[in-house]
Parts: structure tokens; C-alpha cells; sequence
């Protein structure tokens, strides 16, 4: 499809959720990628989003949804479950825009309406994104909930997802057309790519400090923060002299994990930063050896990734969704459970005992790191939209697609 086609194309990206708390963060270097692309783009996003964010980016305020909290998240590590409630003026903005594209993400409430309205515009093709397995969030659907998916994403007119996880999700458990799916990495965070340097020059290894770890994300119970200072209070003094670990964010469980640090009498090698603005975390990653990923369970935390983008050995999780993507076993990291003490113990203790080969696994996050910029995914956020709109195939009728779902 020729650039002048693109330039024309009206695109509309729909989503509840874009980053964190009304602010873009990782999405905004991607949605200015996208607009380079088709700069005919429009984001519906809630109104209290226009403040936080870069007015340059066309950003709608016409999405409005009520959110009901219907269960907390467990000190087992579940998500908890929130019902997201879209205003049916939803559908009269896109009905309204008549975009030739309609981006859906995964499969909210959000999506639900966006993809029937999509039905009565004719001429509207539908890209869905699908970020990977929801089994790394602990979820299995049943009934209507996987009867709608199912319909969805057998409707969609191209299907993006970022793994192979989320390829087998779609063709094994929703019964997607598997030349319809396209398994490329879209979403990426990547706050250090302007840091990132051209070669390894000036990383040496922590031979006479402390190996520095750096754990960067929310303090509460899914995250495994408290699995994390077990495993260290359960390393021996000498190797715990021989480590600091940063712990940068805030959460609900800051103040146990602060009281079990003192418990376990690890001020010293443990220090708490507090929460830190996504434009500010690229210090923190700069002047760390190794970042820690615990958690007990995660879709596919975006964290991981920032790592890659300052080519840093990976401490993480096998309970992540991204594991396979941005590890490559003792070559730049390793995996580990962190609900066991002692294999995550010998983790930490195989970074600091080898120490010297850090600069190495640094230059090989560097290599991984270059599936995940965000140039790689912007091309294939293209390359899939271009996919959806070359389809010239109408819909299937709602009634025949709903008997196909069930």
C-alpha cells in the first residue's frame, strides 16, 4: 500500500488502560511512531488523559467508562477483577469518525463495544491486539466471556500479539485464522533509548563494589517483593556484603517488606527509593548491574524490557509472561521461581559470584534488545494495519459467526 493511500486512511485506536494512571509513558513514543505512519490517527481516550500527556498526540477525550472493583487482589498474587462499563456514546464517536481501521487491545468491555459497532460501518476493518497468554495472569475464560472472545478474534480482520504465548492463545483457544495472526513484539518500554550506547566501551565489572540490583515496579503482593528480601536474608553475610539491592517504586505492601528488612537486618544492604515518574527511571537503571524481576505472576511486565534497553543482565521471574522473550539462560540472565527460597537465593548468588562475566551478558541483552526497540515496533504495528486494511473480504454475518463461537 502506497504512502499516499496510508496518508489517507482514517485510523481510530481504542483502548481502556493506555499506561499507567492517565499517563501514556510507554505508549507515546509509539503512538508517534504509528502517527509517522498514518498520520490520519485519532486515540478515544478518557478525559482526565488530556492533561497528563503531549498535547502534539491526537488524543480524543470521548471515551467514558465506569470501572467497578468486584475483587481485590490476593496475597496469593491474582490481579483481583474489575468490570470496565463503556459508555454507549462509545459507539456513536466511532460510528461518528468512520475510521477505514479500528486498533482494539486484547479484550475488555472497551473492546467488546468497539468491535460490534465496528460491525455496522461496512467498510471499517478491524487490527486486534493481543498481548499474550492471559494464563500469566492467572485466568482461564469460560462461557459467555470465551464465547465472545472467540467471536472477536475470528471477526478481526489481522491479529497482533507479541509471542508465540499469545499465538498459541489465539489459534488453540479461540480458534483464530492463523493467516489472519501475526506473532511480532508491539509493545515494548524503552526509557533508556537515548542513552543506549553504540558500544560496550566504559562497562566494567563490579569486581571491587557491590554488585548492584535494582528492582523497579509496584510494591504490593503480586510482585514477589517480599519473596525477593527472604531470598537475600537467606544468603550468606559474606555474599550480602557483597550486593546492594535498590527497590524503586510504592505500594500497599511497602510498609510489611520495610518491617521484614528490619526483621531480617538488611538496612544495609537494602534501600528503599519510594515512587519515581516513568521520565526519571532511566537514572536509576543507568547506574545499576542487574535487574530483578520476582513476581508471583505477570501478563508480561514491560520491565523487562526496560532492562534490555540499558543492556542489563536479567534476574526473573518464570511466573512473567515475557521470561522466554527477554531472557537467554546464563547468558544474559536466568530464570528462577521465587517462591522458592532457595533456588532464588542461588540466583543471587551466581550473579555475584560471577561478577566478571557482567559486561558479557550486557552485550548480549544489547542483541536481545534490538527485537524490542521502539522503531521495531512501530514497523510492526504497520505492518499489521496494513494487513487488516488489504483485507477485502466482508464480514461474516454476525448470526452465523455468534453459532461459531458457541
Amino acid at each position: 500500500m502506497s504512502k499516499n493511500m496510508l496518508d489517507k486512511k482514517k485510523v481510530v485506536w481504542l483502548a481502556h488502560g493506555y499506561g499507567h494512571h492517565g499517563d501514556l509513558m510507554y505508549f507515546s513514543p509509539l503512538l508517534r511512531g504509528y502517527i509517522n505512519k498514518f498520520p490520519n490517527t485519532r486515540v478515544f481516550v478518557e478525559p482526565h488523559m488530556i492533561e497528563r500527556n503531549d498535547k502534539a498526540l491526537p488524543l480524543d477525550p470521548c471515551l467514558r467508562v465506569k470501572t467497578l472493583q468486584l475483587r481485590k487482589p490476593s496475597e496469593s498474587g491474582d490481579y483481583g477483577r474489575v468490570l470496565d462499563l463503556p459508555s454507549p456514546s462509545l459507539c456513536y464517536h466511532l460510528l461518528k469518525s468512520s475510521p477505514d481501521l479500528l486498533v482494539l487491545f486484547d479484550f475488555s468491555r472497551v473492546t467488546w463495544l468497539g468491535a460490534f459497532t465496528a460491525r455496522l460501518l461496512p467498510n471499517c476493518r478491524v487490527l486486534l491486539l493481543v498481548e499474550s497468554d492471559p494464563k500469566f495472569r492467572g485466568v482461564h475464560h469460560q462461557g459467555i466471556q470465551l464465547a465472545v472472545r472467540k467471536l472477536i478474534a475470528r471477526q478481526a480482520d489481522a491479529l497482533l500479539t507479541n509471542n508465540h504465548h499469545g499465538e498459541a492463545y489465539l489459534t488453540q483457544t479461540l480458534g483464530a485464522d492463523r493467516e489472519r495472526i501475526i506473532a511480532r513484539p508491539y509493545l515494548t518500554s524503552q526509557p533508556g533509548r537515548a542513552w543506549m550506547p553504540a558500544d560496550d566501551r566504559g562497562w566494567e565489572a563490579p569486581t571491587a563494589r557491590p554488585v548492584e540490583f535494582l528492582f523497579m515496579n509496584s510494591i504490593n503482593h503480586r510482585k514477589g517483593v517480599d519473596y525477593m528480601i527472604r531470598a537475600i536474608g537467606a544468603l550468606d553475610p559474606e555474599r550480602r556484603k557483597a550486593m546492594h539491592l535498590r527497590i524503586v517504586g510504592d505500594g500497599p505492601q511497602r510498609p510489611e517488606v520495610e518491617r521484614l528488612t528490619d526483621e531480617l537486618n538488611l538496612r544495609e544492604t537494602i534501600e528503599f527509593v519510594g515512587s519515581v515518574p516513568y521520565g526519571r527511571i532511566a537514572d536509576y537503571y543507568r547506574t545499576a548491574d542487574v535487574f530483578v524481576a520476582p513476581t508471583l505472576r505477570d501478563y508480561r511486565s514491560l520491565t523487562g524490557f526496560e532492562a534490555l534497553s540499558f543492556a542489563m543482565p536479567i534476574l526473573m521471574s518464570c511466573y512473567d509472561g515475557a521470561h522466554e522473550e527477554v531472557v537467554d539462560i546464563e547468558k544474559n540472565g536466568v530464570i528462577f521461581d521465587p517462591r522458592n527460597t532457595p533456588d532464588f537465593a542461588a540466583k543471587f548468588a551466581w550473579f555475584i559470584d560471577n561478577r566478571a562475566r557482567l559486561p558479557e551478558m550486557r552485550r548480549v541483552s544489547m542483541e536481545i534488545n534490538q527485537k524490542f526497540t521502539v522503531e521495531h515496533a512501530v514497523d510492526n504495528l504497520a505492518f499489521a494495519s496494513e494487513q487488516a486494511l488489504s483485507r477485502h473480504q466482508r464480514h461474516v454475518p454476525a448470526s452465523r459467526a455468534i453459532d461459531n463461537a458457541m
